[in-house]
């Protein structure tokens, strides 16, 4: 795969991520469906993880020409695991709140 190609695949998965950014932002939210909600939440957040990830391999091809986009796309990198591992905390609190809202 050339390094167009790579760069074309990573602004395709941004616009569908963003797509589903803008789905996200007019659901509405009920306690029936707070679980599904709660389950678009972590699949948004986990999509921007992996975006931001793309964006750090891309920064890396650079870093072949400057070694200051090395330590930023580390960074960036870094920032992407933990955003991925953000997605997970949505599960819970919905389970949580579906005990709460039982009892």
């Amino acid at each position: 795969m050339t390094i167009g190609g790579t760069f074309w695949m990573g602004l395709n998965y941004w616009r569908k991520t963003r797509q589903e950014l803008v789905k996200l932002q007019y659901t509405s939210v009920t306690p029936e469906t707070i679980e599904d909600y709660y389950r678009a939440i972590a699949k948004a957040v986990r999509k921007v993880g992996v975006s931001v990830i793309i964006f750090a391999f891309m920064l890396g091809v650079f870093s072949q020409f400057n070694s200051v986009f090395e330590v930023i796309g580390l960074v960036v990198f870094l920032f992407g695991i933990a955003i991925c591992f953000l997605s997970l905390a949505p599960k819970s609190l919905a389970k949580q709140i579906q005990k709460q809202t039982i009892r």
